[in-house]
């Protein structure tokens, strides 16, 4: 747990919004999203629902903000009287970049390893496009990226990293939940996907006519609106993982899906020497991949 954490949750608390809390604290709102997610993984609590109107508080999380709320005003008391006083240090800072997906699915659980092996290393997240964030490692505002669909610049190596596979899926109680379908029959289900989703461009490609109910901004939209009962749910397999786990979503087997796959990769520059702190987050990303085998492309 860090301090930035603690004031960035009482900030999401205090506006029951986390894009209003992202433009308080000057932060993104992927960034805001990915500190509540590590925060909730320290502890193994849920401690906010997002809604239609925002967010809101579970019991857990109302219990942890009266907790942390005394802290962050002794800590406000502390700073003020003790700022003259405060040595400047030299922080060990790397920065890292991520698109929206990647930020929120597969850098939660890397960043509690890293930040584990090494604690006196902060991270300093960019998140953006996948083209956006291939100019910031040109432009050296970021030294290590984990981004899909790269552009294979020759001044990159990008060496894969997870493989995520499209997957269909609804509440644990509806009649579809572990049933196994066709590609054809899923068509005829109403979908909730998100928009501009690059399995929907596939399938349609393959040439099915889907009925699409309803697109959303987010997955986590997705995951709502399937929940409450809109329709089948169409994600890539990170985004939905965890729900599967804890049995709050139920997953429709279709094989052709398996087919359809969004590929990850662990980038950095070509000739520029990585720092200790790079390497060893790539170590850490490395350590952390399902598959023993990477593909590098140099």
């Amino acid at each position: 747990m860090k301090l930035n954490q603690l004031r960035i949750f009482e900030a999401v608390a205090r506006h029951h919004n986390v894009t209003n809390a992202a433009k308080e604290l000057r932060l993104s709102q992927p960034a805001v999203s990915l500190q509540l997610k590590c925060l909730e993984q320290e502890y193994g609590s849920k401690f906010y629902l997002r809604t239609n109107h925002g967010v809101e508080l579970t019991p857990q999380g109302k219990s942890f903000l009266q907790a942390i709320r005394p802290v962050l005003a002794q800590l406000d008391r502390i700073e003020v009287k003790f700022r003259e006083r405060k040595k400047k240090q030299k922080t060990n800072v790397l920065s890292i970049g991520g698109n929206n997906t990647i930020c929120a699915t597969v850098f939660p659980k890397v960043f509690m390893a890293f930040r584990e092996r090494y604690p006196d290393v902060d991270l300093l997240v960019e998140t953006a496009g996948n083209r956006t964030v291939e100019d910031y490692l040109r432009d050296g505002k970021v030294e290590v990226a984990l981004i899909t669909g790269p552009s294979y610049a020759p001044t990159n190596v990008y060496e894969a990293y997870e493989m995520h596979r499209a997957v269909a899926f609804v509440p644990p109680e509806h009649p579809l939940a572990g049933c196994t379908l066709e590609l054809q029959e899923l068509a005829t289900h109403p979908l909730v996907v998100k928009k501009e989703s690059t399995s929907i461009v596939e399938i349609v490609r393959r040439g099915y006519e889907l009925k699409i109910v309803l697109q959303c901004e987010s997955a986590e939209a997705v995951k709502i609106a399937v929940q409450s009962g809109l329709g089948v749910g169409l994600l890539f397999s990170g985004r939905v993982a965890g729900e599967i786990a804890k049995g709050e979503l139920r997953a429709i087997n279709v094989p052709e899906l398996e087919e359809i796959t969004r590929q990850s990769f662990i980038m950095y520059a070509r000739n520029k020497p990585l720092s200790a702190s790079a390497e060893n987050f790539i170590q850490t990303l490395r350590s952390m991949r399902t598959s023993d085998r990477a593909l590098i492309h140099r």
